[in-house]
């Protein structure tokens, strides 16, 4: 018999996750979609080094131009009002804080998942992000545009999920940057926005001893619908975040209720 508590609360929980369902479906992403973007880690998967591309000065270049050392790869793009900015401030910062750093230590090349973007973009978002420095940095950060297929040659590397919402205009994907070695291995991932100068300064020393970090702990912090202002995301993505949380206490709760009733069976036996 399942207490009559537990009863409620199930159904509460469902109610809620219900009700969060109508607002998914009035956008052109569905919640499947959603649960598909996060990283799919990828330790020791090698990029593309051959992905044409051009750089802020609309020259061709290779991605693999940049390799030869340790490099940190940001897939974002330069128009994303959600937390692209913030995932790119923040690197900046903790980069800025990592100790010795020099131009032959590490680089830094953030790639832009939208094709519409161009090199006057990248040009004008390389400016800005590194004014922010706390203190100047070496000469080795990049920004690029692409091609549609040649940006999704290194996202599938990566592990990189984007989808577009032509509704608002906005591509969701997951926040994070990721760590290679310099011939071009993915070595560790950092998922979110906020960045120990420590810790990242570890992955780049052993990116560039090749030694590939274990997947890191599963976290999905999605550039979609998130106002960096207020630190909330809106109201749709909201709600599906609040669904996520729904299903996950859906599942606790049961699984409380067969260790009491577990528990129960053992005490009867044991009487």
């Amino acid at each position: 018999m399942i207490p009559r508590g537990l009863v409620c609360l199930f159904l509460a929980i469902a109610a809620i996750g219900i009700g969060a369902l109508p607002c998914v479906a009035a956008r052109a992403l569905t919640p499947s979609q959603f649960a598909g973007l996060r990283f799919e880690q990828h330790p020791g998967a090698v990029l593309p080094l051959d992905a044409q591309l051009l750089d802020e000065d609309a020259r061709p270049v290779r991605l693999g131009d940049y390799f030869g050392r340790p490099v940190v790869l940001v897939l974002e793009y330069l128009h994303c009002p959600n937390l692209c900015g913030p995932t790119l401030a923040g690197l900046v910062q903790a980069m800025a804080r990592i100790p010795a750093a020099t131009d032959d230590d590490f680089a830094v090349v953030a790639v832009s998942v939208d094709p519409r973007e161009k090199p006057a973009d990248a040009k004008r978002a390389k400016a800005e992000y590194l004014a922010e420095a706390s203190r100047p940095l070496p000469a080795a950060w990049h920004f690029l545009t692409g091609t549609a297929p040649e940006i999704a040659r290194i996202a599938a590397q990566v592990g990189f999920r984007a989808v577009y919402d032509p509704d608002i205009d906005q591509y969701a994907h997951p926040a994070g940057v990721v760590v290679a070695t310099p011939d071009g291995a993915v070595a560790r991932y950092f998922p979110g926005i906020d960045y120990d100068p420590a810790e990242l300064g570890h992955a780049l020393r052993q990116a560039a001893a090749n030694r590939i970090a274990a997947p890191a702990a599963p976290f999905l912090l999605l550039c979609y619908g998130y106002d960096p202002s207020t630190g909330k995301y809106n109201f749709l993505i909201g709600r599906v975040l609040q669904l996520a949380g729904s299903a996950t206490a859906l599942a606790l709760g049961f699984g409380i209720y067969l260790l009491q009733r577990r528990e129960r069976r053992i005490r009867e036996r044991r009487s």
